[in-house]
C-alpha cells in the first residue's frame, strides 16, 4: 500500500522492459510513422529517431539495385550515429515489371553486432506510366513521380499512394508493412 494525500491506495508494480533504440536513415515523417506504426503491431517497445541521411541515389531511384543501395546506405548512415542501436534505412523506387511502373520501398535493417542487414521489399504499388514519363522527362535526379503526381493531381507529393488508392492504402500503410516484416526477423534472429 502507498499513503497519499493520507488515504491509503494499492500500488501497483510497473513491468520494466528493455526499450529498444531505432535509429532511422531519414527524417520523413511516412518512414518514421511507419517503424512506430511497426513496433507497435509487433509488440516492440522502441524509442524511434530520425537521422538525415543520404540514399546517394537520384531523387527517384530505378530499379531494384538502386533502391536496395539507397536503403543500405541510409541504414549504414543511420547505424553510424548510434552503432548500438537498430539502424534502419528505408528508399522507394520504381521499378518496372510485366508491363506496369510500380512504387517499391526497400527496408534494410542492421542490428548490433551484425553487418549484415535483413532485407524486406514493400508490396508492389502501380504508379500510372504518364507520371513515370514525365517525372523522366524533367530528369530522375531531381524528380520524384510523387511530384508529378502532386502537380498533375494536388496531392500529398509524398504520399500520392493515398490519391491513387482512393484513401484505401497510405505509403505508411505500405512501409509498415514492410517495417513490420523486417522487424519480425529482427525478434527472431534475436531469440
Amino acid at each position: 500500500m502507498v499513503v497519499l494525500d493520507g488515504k491509503r491506495k494499492k500500488s501497483f508494480k510497473m513491468k520494466m522492459t528493455n526499450m529498444t533504440r531505432i535509429v532511422l536513415g531519414t527524417t520523413s515523417r511516412h518512414k518514421a510513422d511507419a517503424v512506430r506504426m511497426a513496433c507497435r503491431e509487433i509488440g516492440l517497445v522502441a524509442e524511434v529517431f530520425g537521422s538525415m541521411a543520404e540514399s546517394g541515389q537520384d531523387a527517384q531511384p530505378v530499379g531494384y539495385d538502386a533502391t536496395r543501395a539507397g536503403a543500405a546506405s541510409r541504414a549504414m548512415q543511420a547505424r553510424s550515429r548510434d552503432r548500438s542501436a537498430i539502424a534502419v534505412g528505408i528508399e522507394s523506387g520504381i521499378v518496372f515489371e510485366n508491363g506496369i511502373w510500380n512504387d517499391v520501398a526497400i527496408v534494410a535493417i542492421l542490428v548490433p553486432p551484425s553487418l549484415e542487414p535483413i532485407v524486406v521489399e514493400s508490396e508492389p504499388f502501380a504508379f500510372p506510366e504518364e507520371c513515370v514519363r514525365e517525372a523522366e522527362a524533367l530528369g530522375f535526379g531531381t524528380t520524384t513521380v510523387g511530384a508529378v503526381i502532386a502537380k498533375q493531381f494536388g496531392c500529398d507529393p509524398t504520399d500520392p499512394h493515398a490519391f491513387l488508392s482512393h484513401g484505401k492504402v497510405t505509403r505508411s500503410d505500405l512501409l509498415m508493412k514492410a517495417v513490420s516484416e523486417a522487424l519480425r526477423k529482427v525478434m527472431k534472429a534475436r531469440e
